[in-house]
C-alpha cells in the first residue's frame, strides 16, 4: 500500500510539479523512504513527489459503522456481531400489546396478547417483557424506557464471506479486539508504524482493572521499539462515564447513568422505625459504603416481623438468590429470613422500595431522597416517613444546603428541612 501511494505521487509529481518544498537528496535518505521498494525510490528520484504526506489511519470507527463495516481501518473487528438497542415511538403493526406493564408479571411468565407471544425476562433488576419478530429482530417492553428493538448489528465482511461460505470466525484473522492482549496490539502496531509516514490511529484495549504501573509501561514499550509514534489506550466500561460527564456540562438535557452491578451478597443496616403507631423494619444495603438498596416490612404493635435473635440485630447482609428472592442473614451469615420479599406487606409497598433502590443505585442524593419522601401523604405517608427517618442516617452533612443562604447547617425539624442559620424552612 505505502509502495503504491507513494509511486501514485511521483506520477502526479511528473505530470502536475513536486511539491514545493521537496528536496530530493534529503527525502531519499529519509529512514521512512528507505523502507520502500527500490522502484518506488527510483520513481521518487526521477519525478519528485506530488505530496510531502500520504498515509495516516485516521479515527474512522463511528463513520465506518455509519457503513455497516465495523471492521474498518488496521483495527480487528471489535465484534463479529452485536445486538444494539434503540428506543421506538411505538410497536409495528401485527405486534401487538399486552394490557399490564411488565412489573405484573413474573420472569418467566408467557403472555399472549391477541397472538403475539412476550415473555417476562430478567434484565439487571427489572422486569422487561419481550418477543421475537423474525430471527434479527427483537421488541422489548421496558418499566422505564418504554418500547424498545433489539436488532442485530453484523459486519458487512462477515455477512459477505457468510454469504459465499469462506467465514471462519476461529481463523487467526478472524480475532476480535477482546481476543488479543495489550502485547498483540503493540506488535501489530510495530509491524505497520514503519509503512505510515505521519501517524496512526490505534486504540490498545485494556481491562477495566488495569494497574497503572503496567500503564506506564505500555507506553515505555511503545517508545522502545523505535517506530510507534503515539498510542492511544481505551480501559473497558469507562466511556458511559466519559459520556455521561460531558453531557453534565451541557446546560439542556439530563445526564443518564448506569448502574454498578450487585454483587451476590451485600452488608446491610437494619433500622426499627416507628410511626403514629405503625412498626416498620428498614434494611438499607450497601455498595462500597452507599447506600443501594432498600427493603421494608410493617409489623403489629411492639412486635417484631422476625424473632427474637434478628430482633437484637442492627446489621446483616442481603444475598441476592435469583430474581426477587432476597434473604437476610445476620452477621454470622446463619440466615434470618429467607424470603425477604414475601413479607413485604403489599405490591404497593414492593413497588416503592423498588424505585427507592432504582434512585440510590443511579446515583440520587440520599438528602433528595428524603425530602421526596417526607413528602408522601394518605395510604404511603406512613411508607415514605419511615424510609425517609432510616435513609435520613445515612445521608452526609454536606448532600443538603439551603436554598437561600446556601449554609450546610440544614437539620429536620417536625418532618421539614430547616436552616440553622438563617431559619429558612422548606415547609413556609
Amino acid at each position: 500500500l505505502a509502495n503504491q501511494a507513494y509511486q501514485a505521487s511521483a506520477r502526479l509529481a511528473d505530470e502536475k510539479g513536486a511539491f514545493p518544498l521537496f528536496d530530493k537528496d534529503e527525502y531519499l535518505s529519509s529512514p521512512f523512504v528507505q523502507r520502500l521498494s527500490d522502484k518506488t525510490k527510483e520513481m521518487i528520484g526521477d519525478l519528485g513527489l506530488r505530496n510531502s504526506h500520504l498515509l495516516s489511519i485516521q479515527p474512522t470507527g463511528n463513520t465506518s459503522t455509519l457503513g455497516n463495516a465495523p471492521s474498518s481501518g488496521i483495527e480487528p473487528v471489535f465484534m463479529h456481531s452485536y445486538i444494539r438497542t434503540s428506543e421506538q415511538p411505538a410497536l409495528p403493526e401485527g405486534i401487538n400489546r399486552p394490557s399490564m406493564s411488565p412489573t405484573a408479571y413474573e420472569v418467566g411468565q408467557d403472555i399472549d396478547a391477541n397472538g403475539t407471544a412476550w415473555v417476562a425476562e430478567e434484565q439487571g433488576d427489572e422486569t422487561v417483557l419481550r418477543c421475537q419478530e423474525d430471527d434479527h429482530t427483537h421488541w422489548q417492553i421496558h418499566p422505564t424506557r418504554g418500547i424498545c428493538k433489539d436488532q442485530e448489528v453484523k459486519d458487512y465482511a462477515v455477512r459477505h464471506m457468510e454469504d459465499d461460505g469462506t467465514w471462519d470466525p476461529d481463523a487467526e484473522w478472524a480475532v476480535t479486539t477482546r481476543d488479543l492482549d495489550v502485547d498483540d496490539h503493540l506488535t501489530q502496531m510495530k509491524a505497520l508504524a514503519p509503512f505510515v509516514d505521519s501517524s496512526m490511529s490505534k486504540t490498545v484495549n485494556v481491562p477495566n482493572d488495569y494497574p497503572f504501573e503496567d500503564f506506564k509501561e505500555l507506553y515505555k514499550k511503545a517508545h522502545a521499539t523505535g517506530v510507534i509514534k503515539g498510542v492511544t489506550t481505551y480501559r473497558a466500561g469507562t466511556m458511559s462515564a466519559v459520556l455521561s460527564g460531558d453531557d453534565a456540562d451541557e446546560e439542556d438535557g439530563v445526564p443518564r447513568t448506569e448502574a454498578p452491578d450487585r454483587p451476590d451478597t451485600l452488608p446491610c443496616a437494619i433500622h426499627r422505625v416507628r410511626y403514629r403507631g405503625d412498626h416498620w423494619t428498614i434494611l438499607v444495603g450497601f455498595l462500597d459504603d452507599d447506600p443501594y438498596e432498600v427493603f421494608a416490612f410493617q409489623s403489629e404493635g411492639e412486635t417484631p416481623l422476625f424473632d427474637d435473635y434478628s430482633d437484637r440485630i442492627d446489621e446483616g447482609y442481603i444475598r441476592k438468590n435469583d430474581s426477587r428472592h432476597y434473604s437476610l442473614l445476620g452477621p454470622d451469615g446463619e440466615v434470618v429470613i429467607d424470603d425477604i420479599t414475601s413479607h413485604m406487606p403489599s405490591d404497593g409497598v414492593r413497588e416503592e422500595t423498588r424505585l427507592v433502590s432504582t434512585a440510590l443505585r443511579h446515583g440520587s442524593k440520599i438528602g433528595f431522597l428524603v425530602e421526596q419522601l417526607e413528602k408522601a401523604e394518605g395510604s404511603i405517608a406512613s411508607f415514605g416517613q419511615s424510609m425517609a427517618k432510616a435513609l435520613r442516617a445515612h445521608a452526609t452533612d454536606h448532600e443538603v444546603t439551603c436554598d437561600k443562604c446556601g449554609s450546610s447547617s440544614v437539620r429536620h425539624v417536625e418532618g421539614c428541612m430547616e436552616c440553622a442559620d438563617c431559619g429558612h424552612s422548606r415547609c413556609s
